[in-house]
């Protein structure tokens, strides 16, 4: 092998090593064992990347699911969005817009916050706006419908 062929071979392997430690890192791995080979470091991050994708599908099903029992579409307004959550929770639609803090209407509302954050184009403030509060509180019940969605509590 000549001297070139031996560096460009070098350099494709060093090249090959920081791509495996890029997407390692990108999947959650920090720092791959670079002890194994090559191929088998590629078959355990595809492994890795496949669980992923399978966590994400779930999660995108979990969320469908959800949107059915509560009957919100996509396209519903912002008030028959208010109307369906409110309806769910045996609640008004006044009480999701009022001050009220009873933890029924907490909860209807942070599910209309929710909803309306992951399923239409509006902004945080937008959500605020329509819900006579403020975007930061909008983001705290986004967050704390999340909590409960992922401790499997709704």
């Amino acid at each position: 092998m000549s001297d070139i062929e031996y560096h460009n071979a070098d350099k494709m392997r060093e090249e090959d090593k920081a791509a495996i430690r890029a997407i390692a890192r990108a999947l959650g791995n920090p720092e791959p064992d670079m002890g194994l080979s090559e191929h088998r470091k590629i078959d355990l991050l595809q492994a890795k990347l496949k669980q992923l994708q399978t966590e994400n599908k779930k999660l995108i099903n979990k969320n469908s699911a959800l949107m059915s029992r509560v009957k919100c579409k996509k396209s519903d307004t912002i008030s028959d969005t208010i109307k369906n959550v409110a309806r769910h929770y045996g609640t008004t639609p006044e009480d999701i817009l009022s001050e009220r803090r009873f933890k029924r209407t907490i909860i209807a509302r942070q599910h209309a916050m929710w909803v309306l954050y992951n399923h239409s184009t509006l902004s945080l403030p937008e959500i605020g706006r329509a819900l006579n509060r403020d975007h930061t509180t909008v983001l705290h019940g986004v967050r704390r419908h999340q909590e409960r969605l992922d401790r499997e509590e709704i």
